[in-house]
């Protein structure tokens, strides 16, 4: 049954290991830790209800072998889709699904056909907790929330009979975890080693008590009051297995009776609210008829005006055709407009292009002049620096020849006086020796060789020491007296 506890018992299996499959309904604000309900289980359960033309909230049972429809059969290969794609490589799985109170003939057909050992595990709320839980998300009023719970659990009940059964209370759920781990022991659900402390420590952390919201909500009414609270009873009994089961069986089917002459009288009386409603309908249908009179002679007034406006609406037409000529014109133009716009764009982008290039160049042009100015620069500097060094230095050796000219004039003139001095040597040796050739031709041998000795010795000096030009000046100088006046100097000795 919804709101029963059912997603807590999943949460707990899960902790046990149980696979639930891959696409589990996700937690919302009415389930904080989860549904852990299969989501391909309940959109084929939610197929199979409408087939059958009903909702899960429907009020009524479904009767009996209702299973054995021919229109049902289609969803078999389904079902047996589903448990071997989504448990197939599992050894211990379970579904959860409310839906399955009402529809788990449908599903044991298929288990059997795969030889699948089921067991079924139904968990059984206070009546009063899932009537204020159903008020809370569905706005149910307690007599249908009491009657959905009825139909529920004793479908549950009836239909998984011939299975192996596990009856828990949410109660048991919220303070006694570890009654309920014990439970599953016992029917084999829970293996001797997974039977830990640290299982039963997880279980007892993932039940929250504080997650139940649920609170008593006011009674129903009394024919179904005390039938809800004897099952409740009895199902209570089963969870603490306190209950000879023969006799509760038989007790369950007697609720269950009693529930069907009660879902009849309870019918009853909504359908005479029904009736009450449809009579009240029926006087509202005659103030319509009359309406509608009305609204006939209104409409013959509105086709009046509907045929005028049917002719302003051609004139209109006519209009709007002339004009739409002139926008089917006006649109060519700007088609053509847009062509030749987009052709100058282009062209645009082509020169925008070209001019950015261009400036690019100039701008490496200008970069390329300022590094030659400032090498020019560098150059001019480093030249001038140069070509005045080269100046000092040619000025310096202009200078420098300047004086070694000067040197070489005066040492030409020096030479030409040595050489005029030589020419004059020569000649005055030639006198000399023709002087001692006269002397040697005198009267006095002894003269003569005094006399010519000393000639010889300075023609002999002259000729040989032309280096000491001086000294053979000196000696020109003192025999001049002798060259130009011989005679004096013959008489001397005579």
């Amino acid at each position: 049954m919804h709101r029963s506890g059912t997603s807590a018992m999943a949460g707990v299996l899960k902790l046990m290991g149980v696979e639930l499959g891959a696409d589990l309904m996700a937690a919302d604000q009415y389930n904080e830790k989860g549904y852990y309900e299969n989501n391909k289980v309940y959109r084929l359960n939610e197929e199979i209800l409408s087939i059958l033309g009903v909702r899960w909230d429907t009020t009524y049972l479904l009767g009996d072998r209702w299973e054995q429809r021919s229109d049902l059969t289609q969803f078999y290969p389904k079902i047996k889709e589903i448990v071997v794609n989504e448990f197939g490589a599992s050894n211990l799985f379970a579904i959860k699904d409310p839906r399955l109170c009402l529809l788990l003939p449908i599903w044991r057909n298929v288990m059997d056909g795969l030889s699948i050992e089921s067991s079924i595990i139904i968990v059984v709320r206070h009546p009063e907790e899932v009537w204020k839980s159903l008020n809370s998300r569905e706005s149910f009023n307690t007599d249908k929330a009491s009657l959905l719970w009825l139909d529920h659990n004793l479908a549950a009940e009836s239909n998984s009979r011939g299975f192996n059964r596990i009856f828990v209370t949410y109660k048991q759920l919220l303070t006694d975890s570890d009654k309920v781990l014990e439970i599953f022991g016992k029917n084999a659900i829970l293996s001797a080693e997974d039977q830990s402390e640290k299982l039963a420590a997880l279980v007892s952390k993932f039940i929250d008590p504080r997650l139940d919201h649920s609170s008593v909500l006011k009674s129903p009414t009394s024919q179904i009051a005390t039938q809800l609270m004897k099952l409740y009873d009895l199902f209570e009994r089963l969870a603490s297995d306190q209950v000879q089961l023969d006799y509760t069986l038989e007790q369950i089917d007697e609720i269950k009776r009693n529930h069907q002459i009660n879902l009849k009288l309870y019918l009853g009386t909504h359908f005479k609210e029904l009736d009450s409603d449809i009579e009240r309908l029926r006087e509202e249908l005659d103030r319509y008829s009359q309406n509608q009179t009305l609204l006939e002679q209104q409409s013959d007034r509105y086709k009046e005006q509907i045929l005028k406006l049917s002719q302003k609406e051609r004139e209109i037409l006519k209009e709007l055709a002339i004009e739409k000529q002139v926008s089917q014109k006006v649109s060519k133009m700007k088609a053509d407009y847009s062509i030749e716009l987009s052709a100058l764009k282009k062209q645009l982008e082509e020169r925008q292009k070209l001019h950015d290039r261009l400036q690019e160049d100039v701008a490496k042009q200008k970069n390329e002049n300022s590094r030659l100015e400032k090498k020019f620069s560098q150059l001019h500097h480093e030249y001038s620096n140069q070509f005045r060094e080269l100046v000092a230095q040619s000025e310096a050796r202009a200078s420098e020849l300047a004086k070694q000219t000067k040197v070489l004039s005066l040492s030409e003139e020096k030479n030409k006086a040595t050489q005029l001095e030589l020419v004059q040597s020569h000649d005055l040796a030639d006198r000399l020796n023709w002087y001692l050739t006269e002397i040697e031709n005198s009267r006095s041998y002894r003269l003569g060789r005094f006399v010519t000795w000393f000639p010889r010795k300075v023609h002999d000096f002259m000729l040989n020491g032309s280096k000491q030009s001086s000294i053979a000046s000196m000696g020109v100088r003192t025999l001049a007296i002798c060259l130009v006046h011989p005679r004096k100097l013959l008489s001397l000795f005579n």
